[in-house]
């Protein structure tokens, strides 16, 4: 099972709309729903946590390893490289 649809199931069992679970942890309606969907293939680290906080339930299994101050350089690098 993926963390959206997983994130859905705990959303639903909950009674959350998308509108209001996308407020409690400060993103958009839109985002949740493309996380929901799989249209969001790795969400944040921090976005995942929000959502652990929010639905009281671990995602840890899901969530990527914290950015190291490299791991940081390296994508700013990369999406900064002048050819």
């Amino acid at each position: 099972m993926t963390v959206g649809k997983i994130i859905r199931e705990k959303r639903i069992e909950m009674g959350l709309t998308q509108d209001a679970l996308a407020s409690l942890i400060g993103i958009t309606q839109n985002h949740v729903a493309r996380i929901e969907r799989g249209a969001v293939e790795n969400p944040r680290r921090e976005t995942l946590i929000k959502f652990q906080e929010a639905l009281g339930f671990d995602l840890t299994e899901y969530m990527p390893p914290p950015e190291t101050e490299e791991s940081a350089q390296a994508r700013y690098l990369s999406h900064h490289m002048v050819e």
